[in-house]
């Protein structure tokens, strides 16, 4: 007793203080609340509704969920590793959700033209009436699943749980009120539950992220995660395949009774797989945050998943027949031993997706398509050749197919152990053509002019103009930004530092830039014919605030105004580096307000995810490589429009600019087109008054 004590205590400051922890438990409290109650669901039906009913509905849910990943294209992925680093979450999410709900419709009504030719009729979408309900209904499967992963980005899983839990209550009780409909009735509890979760977690997105619906949308963040988007749509298409398309294939060869009996056994066994695609997705949105501690995480993850599995995939086993029994004595016999061949496939369920966490982490998600495309080939030629052993020779064919995943995956992290190489984001294309591979000897070229030798690196988030890197030495650190082919002119980046610089010596919190061994803070390494132009910078402490709180305000605020008036008094003592980075810049002030208003060099890209914090206070700001010379007003009209879309509250407003003209007075005409540019762009009349 006193040992479990120690564990929940443990286990409660572990809740309290580790991010990973929390919302990997949950993560896995939202699927186990829906597989729980799933399993009662499924309970309920059992005895309201004959097998061959439960498997006509069984089969027909597996489809949507099949056309709903297919629909998705990745982008559920793409929005947990891309989401936490974006301008504007609203555009994003608006972008996404209007390209899955086409792709839906699309997948939907080819599905609906193709099925008869394969041989799979389903009596629930036969008529016309029927197939425009499925296509309609179909956007909101898809929707569904979108809007989970704006919650695991943001690291705020506890929404993720309400959500699930919405879904699994209505799902449970509406079947009660549906047994005249027969299996249409079990679909639509499914169809009607989804509409439900989608509806509060839209609430949610909008009162607790800041979510505005009508936001125009904004395709950048798509184009970014394009690749990366591609492989794990495809991994996640080919991973769901044997469990989606197996329905069909078992209604085909044994008939819709065994249907029953297979999904009773994969409900109960779904209970098991919770916790490591939990834990993998927690390990997931951790790493996307804080890169620098990948190591740590997958660790971490691996002892918790041992921890947890073994004693009670062990139990699972022993208790199946009882369970089972809960449906109905023909699904304790029938279910069993499928059931308890799926229990042990768990082993291998965690290692599989540790495996594309990592890999997904590493951004070489094309291991997941390898791994997968293994796995299915196995399962379903397995399938094929044991379906004469009934639901068991099912069983251990998507048994083999999990094991050769893992398999294939040892084979495909040795590989890329054997060949280190740093995936760089080719979204943004070099007018030369070149992307830096970033490979071990390419470090090696780019460091020598520093001296320095051994180290090892990880390569960070890109900017628009750069790539960039960690670099360790020992027990130090420093970020290598090496900047892409024809973005800048080497004038541009000295005058850029030598702005920074200016700012560091008066100051204001941003990294220091190094100098090479000779004296200069540009360097150049020749690879392969291509020159690069590099800066090595200290590595700063803390982390990107998640919450714009009144004390981080404060000092932002503080912070920004000290920059601008610093920024103008630069401006007026170096015209001609003033000049050199207004020649970058595309952006001309035409309106007379803008004219008129004091110009100087700033950030205009000031926010949260450019700005290192420790308890509330700046401890550097970060990525100047876009400095522009324009209306400093513009620059504080970026960081209000940002605060105002994280919090929607015009009291924050009111007062950071308090703080703000503290150091620096507002001009009339500033304040005046600065209220109006608010109001416009948040659509708000009341951000008049600000």
């Amino acid at each position: 007793m006193k040992r479990l004590a120690q564990l929940l205590v443990q286990a409660k400051e572990n809740y309290v203080t580790d991010s990973l922890f929390r919302n990997a438990t949950l993560l896995m409290a939202s699927t186990a609340i829906m597989s729980v109650l799933g399993f009662f669901f499924w309970v309920f039906v059992a005895h309201l509704y004959s097998p061959a009913m439960i498997g006509e509905a069984s089969v027909l849910i597996s489809v949507a969920t099949l056309i709903s990943n297919i629909s998705l294209l990745g982008l559920n992925s793409g929005l947990v590793r891309f989401l936490p680093g974006s301008k504007n979450q609203s555009r994003d999410i608006n972008a996404s959700m209007i390209t899955v709900a086409l792709m839906t419709i699309t997948v939907t009504c080819i599905y609906l033209l193709i099925a008869g030719l394969f041989g799979v009729h389903i009596s629930l979408i036969s008529s016309p009436i029927n197939q425009f309900a499925f296509v309609v209904l179909m956007s909101t499967v898809s929707l569904n699943s979108l809007t989970d992963a704006v919650f695991i980005a943001n690291r705020r899983a506890e929404f993720h749980t309400i959500g699930y839990t919405t879904f699994a209550v209505v799902k449970l009780i509406l079947p009660l009120f549906l047994v005249p409909f027969g299996s249409l009735g079990i679909f639509l509890a499914y169809i009607l539950a989804i509409i439900a979760s989608l509806l509060i977690s839209l609430f949610f997105m909008s009162r607790r992220f800041g979510y505005i619906f009508s936001t125009r949308p904004s395709w950048e963040l798509l184009k970014k995660a394009r690749k990366y988007a591609t492989n794990n749509y495809a991994g996640v298409i080919l991973s769901s395949l044997p469990s989606q398309l197996m329905p069909l294939f078992i209604i085909k060869e044994l008939g819709s009774a065994q249907v029953a009996y297979f999904s009773m056994a994969w409900t109960i066994a779904n209970l098991l797989y919770v916790i490591p695609s939990a834990v993998s997705q927690s390990l997931l949105a951790e790493s996307s945050h804080d890169a620098t501690q990948k190591s740590r995480h997958i660790n971490r993850t691996i002892r918790l998943l041992a921890v947890t599995l073994i004693p009670i995939i062990s139990l699972a086993i022993l208790v199946a027949p009882y369970v089972l029994k809960i449906f109905g004595g023909q699904y304790s016999v029938q279910s069993t031993l499928i059931f308890q061949i799926f229990a042990l496939a768990t082993i291998f369920v965690a290692i599989n997706n540790v495996g594309s966490a990592v890999l997904n982490i590493e951004r070489r998600t094309s291991g997941i398509v390898v791994m997968q495309v293994v796995a299915d080939v196995v399962t379903f030629l397995a399938a094929s050749l044991l379906v004469s052993y009934g639901l068991a020779g099912i069983g251990i064919a998507m048994l083999l197919g999990s094991i050769t995943s893992s398999i294939s995956l040892y084979f495909v992290l040795r590989y890329n152990r054997q060949h280190p190489r740093i995936v760089v984001d080719q979204s943004v294309d070099s007018i030369a053509g070149e992307v830096f591979g970033a490979t071990n000897q390419d470090m090696i070229s780019i460091l020598a002019p520093y001296g320095v030798r051994n180290f090892t690196f990880e390569r960070l988030l890109n900017g628009s103009s750069s790539y960039t890197f960690l670099v360790r030495t020992g027990s130090s650190a420093a970020v290598m930004r090496i900047y892409k082919q024809g973005k800048k002119s080497n004038r541009q980046i000295r005058e850029e530092f030598a702005f920074t610089n200016f700012l560091l010596s008066k100051g204001l919190k941003v990294p220091r830039v190094f100098k090479n061994l000779n004296g200069q803070t540009l360097s150049h390494a020749t690879i392969e014919k291509v020159s690069w132009q590099a800066i090595l910078m200290s590595y700063e402490a803390g982390q990107h605030p998640e919450h714009y709180t009144r004390p981080f305000m404060n000092d932002m605020a503080r912070s920004q105004a000290k920059m601008h008036v610093l920024g103008r008094d630069y401006a007026i003592e170096n015209k001609s580096a003033t000049q050199s980075i207004a020649d970058n810049q595309r952006q001309r002030w035409f309106c007379v307000f803008l004219i008129l208003a004091p110009r100087g060099l700033s950030h205009f890209d000031y926010d949260a995810s450019n700005i290192l914090a420790e308890d509330n206070t700046i401890t550097s700001i970060l990525d100047f490589e876009d400095i522009r010379y324009g209306p400093l007003f513009i620059c504080l009209f970026f960081t209000l429009t940002r605060i105002y879309d994280a919090q929607s509250s015009i009291e924050d407003l009111r007062y950071y600019l308090g703080v703000y003209e503290r150091t620096r007075q507002l001009k009339i005409f500033e304040r005046c087109v600065l209220n109006l540019a608010l109001a416009v762009r948040c659509r708000s009349p009341k951000l008049l008054f600000v």
